[in-house]
Formats: C-alpha cells, sequence, structure tokens
C-alpha cells in the first residue's frame, strides 16, 4: 500500500515562483510506487488547492486557467487522519477528495522556512519531513 504524501509548495513569499519549480523537481524525484503524491498548492493569497495539473510547470504561464482546473480544499484532522476536504463544502456530494498520511513541506521564505507551515501542520497533527518550528524559527529568524 502506497503512503499518501501531501507536497505543500507555493505561498505568500516572494519566493513562490522558486518553491513551484522546487516542488515540481521533488515530484520528479520521488518514487511513485511507494508514494501517492497529493499537491496542495498554496496561492499568493494563501488559499490551498489540489490537481493534477499542479505538477506541470508550462501550466503555471496563466495561473488563472490553472486553478480553474483544481479544487480548493482545506485540511482537517478527523479522529486522527488528516482529510483534504472540498472548500467551500457541497450541501449535497462527497467532500471529501483524499487524505495525507505525511507531509512535504517545500515552501521558501516567509511562511515556509520561518516555522509557519511546520506550525499549521503540527495543529493539524500531521507528522512532515524536515525542521520542526523552533528549528526553522532560530534557522531564520
Amino acid at each position: 500500500m502506497k503512503i499518501k504524501l501531501g507536497i505543500f509548495f507555493g505561498g505568500k513569499s516572494v519566493e513562490h515562483e522558486i518553491a513551484v519549480i522546487t516542488a515540481n523537481q521533488a515530484y520528479a524525484s520521488i518514487d511513485k510506487e511507494k508514494y501517492e503524491i497529493i499537491p496542495i498548492y498554496i496561492s499568493k493569497k494563501g488559499e490551498m488547492y489540489t490537481g493534477e495539473h499542479l505538477f506541470e510547470l508550462n501550466m503555471y504561464k496563466d495561473i488563472n486557467a490553472l486553478l480553474q482546473t483544481c479544487t480548493k480544499v482545506t485540511l482537517i484532522n478527523d479522529e486522527g487522519v488528516i482529510k483534504v476536504l472540498r472548500f467551500p463544502l457541497k450541501k449535497f456530494g462527497e467532500n471529501i477528495i483524499n487524505t495525507i498520511e505525511v507531509a512535504f513541506p517545500i515552501m521558501h521564505g516567509t511562511n515556509g522556512e520561518d516555522g509557519t507551515i511546520e506550525g499549521y501542520l503540527e495543529l493539524l497533527g500531521l507528522p512532515y519531513i524536515g525542521c520542526d518550528i523552533v528549528s526553522s524559527a532560530i534557522r531564520n529568524g
């Protein structure tokens, strides 16, 4: 059974575009036989999206068109299971898009390398790859 790996990238930082490129490079290098990869793109407005085209760099030439192919999401911890939910929720139909077992934050600059994303993931109870909150804050503070 594959591990569900959420790759978190983008963000409000001036280094947003670098994070998108880095995430695409990481995606290309990850063993797809071992991991089911769930992209979680964070826009410059701080909104989260998931979608199959988020790891296609050429799609970022028109970010508005790209986001129209994606689903806006939010994450919740439901009894220890981190669920990726459609946002806003539909009144009828399925709102659970996927689940995530471990996060791989690939973000640069403000909110990415200062402990912010790690704090969010810890609040969710979602294990993640990389430095913890304090280490990130000290390293970049």
